[in-house]
Parts: structure tokens; C-alpha cells; sequence
């Protein structure tokens, strides 16, 4: 049961950091037609009496809360990665190789790699990740991956793995 409700909150959480990354994006487009008019947000926020502290933040910082500059949130993203990596290969030894049981985990890990800044954009593991994401974002639910292809995606996600840890403390 906890191990579920972690699961919601990781999901829970993904969707607010795609979805605020969006919005600000689309905030960006839509405030360059109203620029002339509005010079900065906090002038369009008083014209129309908005009350919206959250919101301005978030602008301003032109990010989601949850992406914070790595500073106050690497140790997390570390234990996040590690714990993403060990239950996707717990499930893959469990036999347990439908995409739908998979790719929730996989999207997180890819997504929680991509926030940690430590990684450099060429680390090995993010490729190999991202790859086994491709395959499974083509797969229907409830399809399931064959005896090879567990073999070859636990071999991937161990060297991964592998590099993380060795990554981790040459970095320390």
C-alpha cells in the first residue's frame, strides 16, 4: 500500500512540473502580444485586480516549484534515481514486463534524470533510459515485453545504474 501511494505522488508530481512547464511556456508566448500595453506581469495582475502570489513566483523564477536549481533538491533527485532504477529492475525480475506496470517508472526516471544537473547532457545512462522509453511509448498497455528484451532492458538499466554509482563518487 505505501509503496502505491508513492507511486501516486511521483505521477501526481510529474504531471504538476509538465504541466506548470507548459503553462509558463504558453505564458511566455501569450504575454509578448500584451507587452505593449502591460509592460511587466505585476502591472497586468494590478489592471485586472488578479490575486495570484503563486502564479507570479512561478513566473518569475520561470520554473515549477518542484525544479528548484538543484540546490535544495539534488539529494532527492538522487534517491528518486536510485530508488526508480532498483524497482524497475525488482519488476523486470518479478517477471513483471506488461508496458503499462513499466513505463510509469520509466517516465519518472528519464524525467527525474533530465531535472539532475549533476548528469552531464552526454551521460550514457540518460541515452540508454531514454531509449527503452521510445520502445515503450510505441507499445499498447497492455503489451508485454519478451525474454529478450527483459534481458537486454535489465542489462541497460544495470551498466546504467553502474555509471550512476560511479558518477556519484567520482563527483563527491
Amino acid at each position: 500500500m505505501f509503496c502505491f501511494h508513492i507511486t501516486i505522488a511521483r505521477r501526481v508530481h510529474c504531471r504538476y512540473t509538465a504541466n506548470c512547464s507548459k503553462l509558463l511556456v504558453q505564458y511566455k508566448a501569450a504575454f509578448k502580444q500584451v507587452q505593449s500595453d502591460y509592460p511587466t506581469v505585476e502591472s497586468f495582475v494590478q489592471s485586472f485586480r488578479l490575486d495570484c502570489p503563486a502564479a507570479l513566483e512561478r513566473i518569475k523564477e520561470d520554473r515549477p516549484i518542484t525544479i528548484k536549481d538543484d540546490k535544495g533538491n539534488t539529494s532527492k533527485c538522487i534517491a528518486d534515481i536510485v530508488s526508480l532504477f532498483i524497482t524497475i529492475m525488482d519488476k523486470l525480475r518479478l517477471e513483471i514486463k506488461a508496458n503499462d506496470e513499466l513505463q510509469p517508472d520509466l517516465r519518472d526516471l528519464v524525467e527525474t534524470m533530465n531535472r539532475l544537473s549533476l548528469l552531464p547532457a552526454d551521460f550514457e545512462g540518460k541515452d540508454k533510459v531514454k531509449k527503452w522509453m521510445d520502445i515503450m511509448q510505441t507499445m499498447n498497455a497492455s503489451d508485454e515485453l519478451d525474454e529478450t528484451q527483459v534481458r537486454q532492458f535489465l542489462f541497460d538499466l544495470e551498466s546504467s545504474y553502474n555509471a550512476f554509482n560511479r558518477l556519484l563518487h567520482h563527483s563527491s
